[in-house]
């Protein structure tokens, strides 16, 4: 399922997901300010979190939008989770 920009109607899906005993996969960017991704990450089992571009100027270049965000959500993610996974989609041509 994709959600975006419902973070309350996410939020009491993955609660009720979770009462339900059900494993809650997030597959991300983490383009998301931290209080809200922090709220959700909550009631999530695994983290798949997905960066495109580590170099800040070639995400603006190729993206359009800085990855700060995205840098620091990950940073703080691997400091308060054990379970998510780290993907970088790589290209050569970047």
């Amino acid at each position: 399922m994709v959600f975006s920009n419902k973070d309350d109607f996410l939020l009491s899906f993955l609660k009720k997901c979770k009462q339900r005993y059900l494993h809650v996969t997030l597959d991300t960017c983490g383009f998301v300010e931290w209080r809200t991704f922090k709220k959700i990450v909550e009631y999530v089992d695994l983290v798949l979190f997905d960066v495109k571009i580590v170099n800040e100027e070639k995400h603006i270049k190729y993206i359009g939008k800085s990855n700060k965000l995205i840098l620091e959500n990950l940073l703080k993610l691997s400091k308060n989770r054990s379970s998510y996974n780290y993907k970088d989609s790589p290209d050569p041509q970047i």
